[in-house]
Protein backbone atom coordinates (compact mmCIF):
# COMPACT_ATOMS: atom_id res chain seq x y z
CA UNK A 1 0.00 0.00 0.00
CA UNK A 2 2.67 2.02 0.76
CA UNK A 3 4.92 1.94 -2.15
CA UNK A 4 1.85 1.96 -4.87
CA UNK A 5 1.03 4.99 -3.06
CA UNK A 6 4.92 6.58 -3.20
CA UNK A 7 4.89 5.72 -6.78
CA UNK A 8 1.63 7.02 -7.97
CA UNK A 9 2.30 10.59 -6.31
CA UNK A 10 5.75 10.26 -8.30
CA UNK A 11 8.07 10.57 -5.33
CA UNK A 12 9.44 7.56 -6.81
CA UNK A 13 9.41 6.30 -10.14
CA UNK A 14 10.33 2.48 -9.34
CA UNK A 15 9.55 0.19 -6.52
CA UNK A 16 10.64 -3.38 -5.52
CA UNK A 17 9.31 -6.32 -4.29
CA UNK A 18 11.52 -8.51 -1.84
CA UNK A 19 10.64 -12.31 -1.46
CA UNK A 20 12.13 -13.95 1.25
CA UNK A 21 12.46 -17.37 2.18
CA UNK A 22 10.76 -16.86 5.88
CA UNK A 23 7.78 -15.09 4.42
CA UNK A 24 6.19 -18.13 5.47
CA UNK A 25 6.91 -17.32 9.09
CA UNK A 26 3.94 -16.80 11.14
CA UNK A 27 5.74 -16.70 14.37
CA UNK A 28 9.22 -15.98 15.03
CA UNK A 29 9.61 -18.61 18.05
CA UNK A 30 9.01 -21.12 15.29
CA UNK A 31 10.62 -20.64 11.93
CA UNK A 32 8.54 -22.54 9.64
CA UNK A 33 10.92 -21.45 6.68
CA UNK A 34 12.11 -24.47 5.29
CA UNK A 35 9.01 -25.34 2.41
CA UNK A 36 10.45 -26.69 -0.62
CA UNK A 37 7.63 -25.86 -3.20
CA UNK A 38 7.11 -22.11 -3.98
CA UNK A 39 3.85 -21.59 -4.99
CA UNK A 40 3.58 -18.38 -2.63
CA UNK A 41 6.59 -17.17 -3.67
CA UNK A 42 5.66 -16.94 -7.19
CA UNK A 43 1.91 -16.17 -6.52
CA UNK A 44 3.84 -12.91 -4.43
CA UNK A 45 5.91 -12.39 -7.15
CA UNK A 46 3.14 -12.03 -9.65
CA UNK A 47 0.91 -9.89 -7.58
CA UNK A 48 3.19 -7.10 -7.15
CA UNK A 49 4.17 -6.95 -10.56
CA UNK A 50 1.03 -6.48 -11.92
CA UNK A 51 0.36 -3.73 -9.07
CA UNK A 52 3.84 -1.97 -10.65
CA UNK A 53 6.65 -3.33 -9.01
CA UNK A 54 9.76 -3.50 -11.38
CA UNK A 55 12.59 -4.81 -9.58
CA UNK A 56 11.93 -8.12 -7.66
CA UNK A 57 14.81 -9.33 -4.60
CA UNK A 58 14.46 -12.70 -4.24
CA UNK A 59 16.14 -13.90 -0.64
CA UNK A 60 15.94 -18.34 -0.54
CA UNK A 61 18.13 -19.63 2.05
CA UNK A 62 18.12 -23.35 2.02
CA UNK A 63 21.89 -24.41 2.19
CA UNK A 64 22.81 -26.53 -1.04
CA UNK A 65 18.79 -26.68 -2.04
CA UNK A 66 18.77 -23.07 -2.26
CA UNK A 67 20.14 -22.96 -6.20
CA UNK A 68 17.47 -25.54 -6.60
CA UNK A 69 14.50 -24.48 -5.38
CA UNK A 70 15.00 -20.96 -7.54
CA UNK A 71 14.13 -22.88 -10.33
CA UNK A 72 11.04 -22.83 -9.52
CA UNK A 73 10.97 -19.18 -10.19
CA UNK A 74 12.11 -18.80 -13.64
CA UNK A 75 8.26 -19.39 -14.88
CA UNK A 76 7.62 -16.17 -12.99
CA UNK A 77 10.45 -14.69 -15.22
CA UNK A 78 9.24 -16.28 -18.27
CA UNK A 79 5.58 -14.56 -17.91
CA UNK A 80 8.01 -11.45 -17.45
CA UNK A 81 9.66 -11.82 -20.50
CA UNK A 82 6.42 -13.09 -22.67
CA UNK A 83 4.32 -10.46 -21.83
CA UNK A 84 1.67 -12.31 -19.70
CA UNK A 85 2.61 -10.58 -16.20
CA UNK A 86 1.67 -6.92 -17.64
CA UNK A 87 4.00 -4.25 -14.90
CA UNK A 88 1.64 -1.09 -15.46
CA UNK A 89 2.75 2.11 -15.66
CA UNK A 90 0.60 4.60 -13.23
CA UNK A 91 -2.19 5.85 -15.45
CA UNK A 92 -2.49 1.56 -16.35
CA UNK A 93 -3.38 0.31 -12.95
CA UNK A 94 -7.31 0.47 -12.79
CA UNK A 95 -7.74 -1.14 -9.14
CA UNK A 96 -6.37 1.07 -6.90
CA UNK A 97 -8.79 3.06 -4.67
CA UNK A 98 -9.66 7.05 -4.87
CA UNK A 99 -9.27 6.72 -1.27
CA UNK A 100 -5.58 7.07 0.26
CA UNK A 101 -4.82 6.94 3.82
CA UNK A 102 -2.51 10.06 4.92
CA UNK A 103 0.08 8.88 7.36
CA UNK A 104 0.81 11.99 9.29
CA UNK A 105 4.91 13.12 9.91
CA UNK A 106 6.04 12.13 12.88
CA UNK A 107 3.04 9.10 13.70
CA UNK A 108 1.91 8.52 16.95
CA UNK A 109 4.50 7.96 19.68
CA UNK A 110 2.35 4.27 20.59
CA UNK A 111 1.98 3.71 16.77
CA UNK A 112 5.91 3.81 16.57
CA UNK A 113 6.75 1.77 19.73
CA UNK A 114 4.26 -1.18 18.44
CA UNK A 115 4.91 -0.86 14.69
CA UNK A 116 8.31 -1.07 15.43
CA UNK A 117 8.74 -4.29 17.25
CA UNK A 118 8.56 -6.86 14.95
CA UNK A 119 10.98 -9.70 16.72
CA UNK A 120 11.10 -8.48 20.28
CA UNK A 121 8.70 -10.53 22.93
CA UNK A 122 8.10 -8.36 25.73
CA UNK A 123 4.13 -8.47 26.93
CA UNK A 124 3.54 -5.41 28.45
CA UNK A 125 0.66 -4.84 30.06
CA UNK A 126 -1.24 -4.45 26.44
CA UNK A 127 -3.98 -1.62 28.02
CA UNK A 128 -3.27 1.16 25.48
CA UNK A 129 -6.36 2.58 23.47
CA UNK A 130 -6.87 1.13 20.10
CA UNK A 131 -5.69 1.50 17.23
CA UNK A 132 -6.19 2.35 13.50
CA UNK A 133 -3.29 -0.08 12.91
CA UNK A 134 -3.62 -2.66 15.84
CA UNK A 135 -1.89 -5.56 17.34
CA UNK A 136 1.55 -5.13 14.91
CA UNK A 137 4.13 -5.85 17.75
CA UNK A 138 5.76 -9.41 17.19
CA UNK A 139 4.06 -11.33 20.14
CA UNK A 140 1.06 -10.50 18.67
CA UNK A 141 1.72 -12.75 15.90
CA UNK A 142 -1.46 -14.77 14.04
CA UNK A 143 -3.77 -12.99 16.58
CA UNK A 144 -7.23 -12.51 15.31
CA UNK A 145 -7.65 -8.62 14.40
CA UNK A 146 -10.71 -6.25 16.37
CA UNK A 147 -12.94 -4.67 14.01
CA UNK A 148 -12.04 -1.53 14.24
CA UNK A 149 -8.25 -2.17 12.81
CA UNK A 150 -7.97 -1.09 9.41
CA UNK A 151 -6.53 -4.31 7.87
CA UNK A 152 -9.73 -5.59 8.99
CA UNK A 153 -12.43 -3.72 6.89
CA UNK A 154 -10.14 -2.23 4.47
CA UNK A 155 -8.29 -5.20 3.46
CA UNK A 156 -10.59 -8.36 4.99
CA UNK A 157 -7.05 -9.03 7.26
CA UNK A 158 -8.46 -11.51 9.60
CA UNK A 159 -5.40 -12.08 11.41
CA UNK A 160 -1.92 -10.58 12.17
CA UNK A 161 -0.36 -14.02 9.56
CA UNK A 162 1.05 -13.39 6.65
CA UNK A 163 -1.21 -11.18 4.81
CA UNK A 164 1.05 -11.12 2.06
CA UNK A 165 -2.09 -11.52 -1.10
CA UNK A 166 -5.16 -8.92 1.00
CA UNK A 167 -8.58 -9.69 -0.45
CA UNK A 168 -8.63 -5.98 -1.11
CA UNK A 169 -13.11 -5.58 -1.03
CA UNK A 170 -12.61 -1.87 -2.21
CA UNK A 171 -9.43 -2.34 -4.58
CA UNK A 172 -6.17 -1.41 -2.90
CA UNK A 173 -6.06 1.86 -0.85
CA UNK A 174 -2.77 3.35 -0.87
CA UNK A 175 -0.60 5.20 1.88
CA UNK A 176 0.90 8.90 1.07
CA UNK A 177 2.00 10.99 3.33
CA UNK A 178 -0.35 12.89 4.69
CA UNK A 179 0.71 16.75 3.02
CA UNK A 180 0.47 14.74 -0.23
CA UNK A 181 -2.57 15.84 -2.23
CA UNK A 182 -2.69 14.16 -5.65
CA UNK A 183 -5.69 14.90 -7.87
CA UNK A 184 -8.94 12.37 -7.65
CA UNK A 185 -7.50 11.62 -4.02
CA UNK A 186 -9.62 11.61 -1.18
CA UNK A 187 -7.32 11.20 1.87
CA UNK A 188 -8.19 10.30 5.67
CA UNK A 189 -5.78 11.24 7.62
CA UNK A 190 -4.23 9.72 10.32
CA UNK A 191 -1.38 8.99 12.87
CA UNK A 192 -1.69 5.22 12.74
CA UNK A 193 -3.27 5.58 16.17
CA UNK A 194 -6.15 7.82 15.52
CA UNK A 195 -7.87 9.27 12.89
CA UNK A 196 -8.61 13.84 12.01
CA UNK A 197 -11.38 14.81 10.61
CA UNK A 198 -12.02 17.14 7.60
CA UNK A 199 -11.54 20.09 10.81
CA UNK A 200 -8.46 18.33 12.07
CA UNK A 201 -10.30 16.41 15.27
CA UNK A 202 -8.79 13.27 16.45
CA UNK A 203 -11.43 10.36 16.15
CA UNK A 204 -10.88 7.49 17.61
CA UNK A 205 -10.32 4.08 15.45
CA UNK A 206 -13.37 2.78 16.78
CA UNK A 207 -15.51 5.87 16.17
CA UNK A 208 -14.58 7.05 12.63
CA UNK A 209 -14.99 3.87 10.99
CA UNK A 210 -18.09 4.37 9.86
CA UNK A 211 -16.97 7.04 8.01
CA UNK A 212 -13.63 5.41 6.45
CA UNK A 213 -15.87 2.53 5.38
CA UNK A 214 -18.90 4.81 3.63
CA UNK A 215 -15.59 6.58 1.47
CA UNK A 216 -14.06 2.85 0.58
CA UNK A 217 -17.68 2.03 -0.11
CA UNK A 218 -18.55 5.06 -2.59
CA UNK A 219 -14.74 4.81 -4.47
CA UNK A 220 -15.01 1.49 -4.67
CA UNK A 221 -18.67 1.83 -6.76
CA UNK A 222 -16.22 4.35 -9.23
CA UNK A 223 -13.76 1.34 -10.23
CA UNK A 224 -14.55 0.04 -13.81
CA UNK A 225 -13.87 -3.17 -12.47
CA UNK A 226 -14.41 -5.19 -9.39
CA UNK A 227 -13.98 -8.52 -7.74
CA UNK A 228 -16.31 -10.40 -5.86
CA UNK A 229 -14.89 -13.71 -3.87
CA UNK A 230 -11.89 -14.60 -1.76
CA UNK A 231 -9.05 -13.82 -4.33
CA UNK A 232 -6.44 -11.35 -4.61
CA UNK A 233 -6.52 -9.46 -7.65
CA UNK A 234 -5.23 -6.81 -9.62
CA UNK A 235 -6.49 -4.75 -12.80
CA UNK A 236 -4.54 -3.31 -15.80
CA UNK A 237 -5.52 -1.58 -19.01
CA UNK A 238 -3.81 -2.70 -21.44
CA UNK A 239 -5.43 -0.10 -24.59
CA UNK A 240 -8.48 1.70 -25.04
CA UNK A 241 -10.41 -1.34 -25.56
CA UNK A 242 -8.87 -4.21 -23.38
CA UNK A 243 -7.69 -4.65 -19.41
CA UNK A 244 -6.23 -7.59 -17.92
CA UNK A 245 -7.01 -9.24 -14.82
CA UNK A 246 -4.55 -11.21 -12.58
CA UNK A 247 -6.49 -13.10 -10.30
CA UNK A 248 -4.13 -14.98 -7.45
CA UNK A 249 -5.43 -17.97 -4.58
CA UNK A 250 -4.50 -15.45 -1.63
CA UNK A 251 -3.92 -18.57 0.85
CA UNK A 252 -0.46 -17.92 1.25
CA UNK A 253 -0.60 -20.86 4.02
CA UNK A 254 -3.68 -22.02 3.30
CA UNK A 255 -3.61 -22.89 -0.63
CA UNK A 256 -7.19 -23.35 -1.89
CA UNK A 257 -9.61 -23.62 -5.00
CA UNK A 258 -10.97 -19.71 -4.61
CA UNK A 259 -14.73 -18.87 -6.26
CA UNK A 260 -15.43 -15.22 -7.33
CA UNK A 261 -16.48 -13.61 -9.61
CA UNK A 262 -15.15 -10.13 -11.94
CA UNK A 263 -17.55 -7.39 -11.99
CA UNK A 264 -17.51 -5.35 -15.27
CA UNK A 265 -19.04 -1.92 -13.07
CA UNK A 266 -18.54 0.71 -15.65
CA UNK A 267 -16.98 -1.27 -19.15
CA UNK A 268 -19.29 -2.80 -21.45
CA UNK A 269 -17.40 -6.21 -21.86
CA UNK A 270 -17.39 -7.91 -25.57
CA UNK A 271 -15.43 -11.09 -24.56
CA UNK A 272 -12.99 -12.49 -21.93
CA UNK A 273 -10.07 -14.96 -22.47
CA UNK A 274 -7.90 -17.07 -19.99
CA UNK A 275 -4.56 -16.08 -21.63
CA UNK A 276 -3.01 -19.21 -20.35
CA UNK A 277 -5.32 -21.89 -20.73
CA UNK A 278 -6.86 -19.96 -24.22
CA UNK A 279 -10.42 -20.60 -22.28
CA UNK A 280 -12.82 -18.33 -23.29
CA UNK A 281 -15.22 -17.05 -20.83
CA UNK A 282 -18.87 -15.96 -20.64
CA UNK A 283 -19.70 -12.75 -20.06
CA UNK A 284 -23.45 -12.98 -18.44
CA UNK A 285 -25.19 -9.38 -16.86
CA UNK A 286 -21.41 -8.09 -17.11
CA UNK A 287 -20.57 -10.81 -14.42
CA UNK A 288 -17.68 -12.92 -15.54
CA UNK A 289 -17.56 -16.21 -13.07
CA UNK A 290 -14.18 -17.35 -12.30
CA UNK A 291 -12.45 -20.43 -10.08
CA UNK A 292 -8.80 -19.86 -9.14
CA UNK A 293 -6.86 -22.99 -9.01
CA UNK A 294 -5.26 -23.75 -5.37
CA UNK A 295 -2.06 -22.47 -5.24
CA UNK A 296 -2.10 -20.47 -8.39
CA UNK A 297 -3.68 -17.41 -10.86
CA UNK A 298 -5.26 -17.00 -13.61
CA UNK A 299 -4.50 -14.16 -16.12
CA UNK A 300 -7.58 -13.10 -18.23
CA UNK A 301 -8.22 -10.27 -20.68
CA UNK A 302 -11.67 -8.31 -21.55
CA UNK A 303 -12.15 -7.21 -24.14
CA UNK A 304 -14.63 -4.09 -23.71
CA UNK A 305 -16.43 -1.59 -25.80
CA UNK A 306 -14.49 1.83 -26.45
CA UNK A 307 -15.41 4.12 -23.40
CA UNK A 308 -14.95 7.75 -22.58
CA UNK A 309 -12.60 7.39 -20.03
CA UNK A 310 -11.80 4.31 -17.79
Amino acid sequence: MGRVGMWRTGAVNSWSCRMVTDNANFDRMWEWAGQQVLTHHIRHLVSRASFGADIFVNDIHQGPFSAGLYKQLEPFYDMLEKGIVRIPEHDELLSVSEVAIGMESPPSDLFIQHGTNGHRYRYPDHQHRPMVFDRLDAYWAGAPLAEYDFSRYGCDIQRRMCNFLPVLPYGLVPILPADASPPGTTLIRTDGELFYDETGAACSAEAYRPTVEAALREAADRLPIRINGDIHASVVRLDCTHVRVTLIDPGYLDPDDREGAIVLQHLEGVACTDILSGEALPIVNNRIDVRVPAGVFRIVDIEHQLAISI
